[in-house]
């Protein structure tokens, strides 16, 4: 069984978001979406940037995620489906 293995991925769209996992790699899942400005997401990319792997995939641990979900908090989560 494939290790779980966190990563971050910024979209402004949700069906961005599905279209494309459809298309590179079906066995990811999304956990969690917030609904933020686009400064949000260029400060994200800026606090992680040492973990960004290609693009606007980050290689996060769970540390990292749950500094990126307190974070967030203060925005609204959209639903996941």
């Amino acid at each position: 069984m494939a290790q779980f293995k966190p990563k971050c991925l910024a979209l402004t769209d949700r069906n961005q978001w599905h279209n494309l996992i459809r298309v590179i790699q079906p066995e990811i899942h999304l956990i969690s979406a917030w609904n933020a400005s686009m400064e949000i997401e260029k400060d994200l990319h800026k606090e992680f940037d040492l973990f960004r792997v290609r693009g606007e995939w980050f290689d996060l641990n769970i540390r990292d995620l749950e500094r990126l979900n307190n974070y967030m908090l203060k925005f609204e989560r959209i639903k996941v489906l």
